[in-house]
């Protein structure tokens, strides 16, 4: 049964290595589930979408889980690293960790201490000034907290 289930898990990881990065390293929310690729503004338009349809109803659906999947995710692979040691699954997460700590130093030009959600990317997220929800940065500090525990003092 632990095979199955490693194999799952694995499965998984290459999935979300594959499918659910920018080019930046930033999470998308969401992709289709038939081209496994991110949904495009075609898709997304106004008139099916109108939540925050006055500004861009693409980025900010592209982008709205963006830290919350990236701090979860983060908290997978340092687990997995724990786990089983994997070195490879702590690599991923200096990537992951990366991109979460430029989201929060680009989010600084709005005033000390933002953490903005990246709705459309680095690019886009003048265009919002959005700061991160609860549900947003309680499971990125987690992932957060648990990586520092690996991370070298003169890195941290």
């Amino acid at each position: 049964m632990n095979d199955a289930l490693y194999q799952t898990a694995l499965d998984i990881e290459c999935y979300i290595d594959e499918h659910l990065h920018d080019p930046q390293g930033l999470f998308y929310s969401y992709v289709d589930a038939i081209t496994n690729k991110p949904f495009t503004r075609e898709q997304i338009p106004a008139d099916i979408v109108p939540r925050r349809a006055e500004i861009d109803p693409w980025a900010y659906w592209t982008y709205e889980d963006t830290v919350q999947m990236s701090g979860m995710y983060l908290d997978g692979l340092v687990r997995k690293y724990e786990v089983t040691g994997d070195k490879a699954a702590l690599q991923k997460a200096d990537a992951v960790w990366a991109a979460l700590r430029n989201t929060y130093y680009g989010s600084q030009v709005f005033g000390r201490g933002s953490f903005l959600r990246p709705y459309g990317g680095y690019e886009g997220i003048s265009r919002w000034v959005e700061p991160l929800g609860t549900d947003q940065a309680s499971p990125t500090f987690a992932g957060v907290h648990r990586y520092m525990r690996h991370v070298p003092e003169e890195q941290r």
